[in-house]
């Protein structure tokens, strides 16, 4: 099988390692990464433009197009479609989200010149993306300009599902979710809950002298030590598990992670009006090769993501970090965060702090068992959302979807026990 797979973040290797691995294992699949010649990184106000390049290992391939940077609408690039005119691949797999120009290029593409060509998309989409959702805000904007803006976006994104729904072959999507909104904008085909971003266990596992070098470095000491991996940002939830920390007790939080000036400094207020300017730790930004050290420091995880009007947590990579790390998790109940820690990890109301601190109380109070529910996630991370156990998934998946077998087993990813091996 030929199949090429599209997304910027292939410009960084450690987003390619999986692919590599999925090849390495099979000789009967010829692999093709494509990726921008150029693209530009940014947030927190800094913009970094990143090149990148061809190459080719056996039946591992990198290729470098150019691209139309559309801002925040995406982009599309004519060097991706001659690219496929070239290979003639037997699948094409865009990752990004399913409204995006480069899918809807690659959808007319095969409308209009190769309709034999299998397109599937995976969308990093939550239920705040559903079109009855975007139609009721227009409702609730007072300007008449932006009333207009969100009735725009409203028409282009009903043009988008239509296309979407005619010509793409299979979809798949983080989490269930996003399943029952493709289903219910009129989908028909083959839908998978079956993450693009999985944990690299080769990286992130306990390791006691990295938990030693960073519980030094920030002289935890014997601490009992909560953390969170997030941006500073309102959704992101830090001010309200700042407020949820209780008031004494032998526990330090690190906070790691990295925002704009103004979020910064309204958690810098917060921890000062709580008086935990010794028991709360502000990392900064944490360069991804070091977050593995990071978490081994850490005892206990805290998500509290907050959903808003045009968010909502769909998978949170630092979730599935720490979970292959050994370490219990407490996480909201916004989006995806249920369903990654599933039965056996702590969920909490993602409106309710009081009940977050309670929860936090318990685990100091019950560190054995909270090590226990640490064991158990650990298992659920390697069985479910390893890249390990995901490239054997989807490997069975896209060859069961080249025979048109829609294999129930393939459809979820995550174990419902995490006793088991998927």
């Amino acid at each position: 099988m030929i199949l090429v797979l599209i997304n910027p973040t292939f410009q960084k290797m450690q987003f390619c390692k999986r692919w590599s691995e999925l090849a390495a294992e099979h000789p009967d699949l010829d692999i093709t990464l494509v990726l921008p010649t150029e693209f530009e990184w940014s947030g927190f106000g800094f913009s970094d433009i990143k090149t990148g390049e061809s190459s080719d290992d056996l039946n591992f391939h990198k290729r470098a197009v150019p691209i139309v940077n559309r801002t925040k609408l995406g982009w599309i690039s004519k060097g991706m479609i001659n690219l496929i005119d070239e290979i003639k691949p037997d699948v094409v797999y865009h990752i990004g989200s399913h409204n995006q120009p480069s899918l809807m290029q690659l959808l007319e593409y095969k409308a209009n010149k190769c309709p034999s060509l299998n397109i599937y998309a995976f969308s990093m989409r939550g239920p705040v993306y559903d079109l009855d959702h975007l139609y009721s805000r227009i409702g609730r904007e007072k300007k008449l300009f932006r009333k207009a803006l969100r009735f725009a976006f409203w028409v282009r994104q009903v043009n988008q599902v239509k296309k979407l729904n005619r010509y793409c072959d299979a979809i798949f999507c983080h989490y269930p979710d996003a399943l029952h909104s493709f289903r219910k904008e009129g989908f028909k085909g083959p839908i998978y809950i079956q993450t693009q971003v999985g944990v690299d266990t080769d990286l992130f596992y306990p390791n006691p002298t990295a938990r030693n070098i960073i519980r030094e470095k920030y002289n935890l000491e014997e601490s009992y030590v909560f953390g969170s991996a997030i941006r500073l940002e309102p959704a992101k939830g830090a001010l309200q598990i700042i407020e949820a920390l209780p008031d004494e007790g032998s526990w330090k939080y690190l906070l790691m992670g990295a925002g704009t000036e103004e979020n910064e400094k309204e958690i810098i207020q917060k921890i000062e009006k709580r008086g935990l300017k010794e028991k709360v730790i502000l990392t900064g930004f944490i360069k991804p090769e070091d977050m593995p050290d990071y978490w081994n420091a850490v005892d206990c995880a805290i998500h509290f993501a907050q959903s808003t009007e045009g968010w909502v947590e769909t998978f949170s990579l630092a979730v599935v970090q720490a979970m292959a790390t050994q370490l219990p998790v407490i996480g909201s109940s916004s989006g995806s965060v249920p369903y990654q820690i599933g039965e056996d990890g702590i969920v909490v109301d993602e409106h309710d702090i009081h009940l977050l601190r309670g929860k936090i109380e318990w685990v100091l109070d019950n560190q054995d068992e909270a090590k226990k529910i640490g064991n158990k996630l650990y298992k659920r991370t390697i069985n479910s959302f390893s890249t390990k156990s995901l490239n054997k998934l989807f490997y069975r998946t896209i060859m069961n979807l080249q025979e048109g077998i829609y294999d129930q087993r393939d459809i979820e990813m995550a174990c419902n026990n995490s006793e088991i091996s998927c």
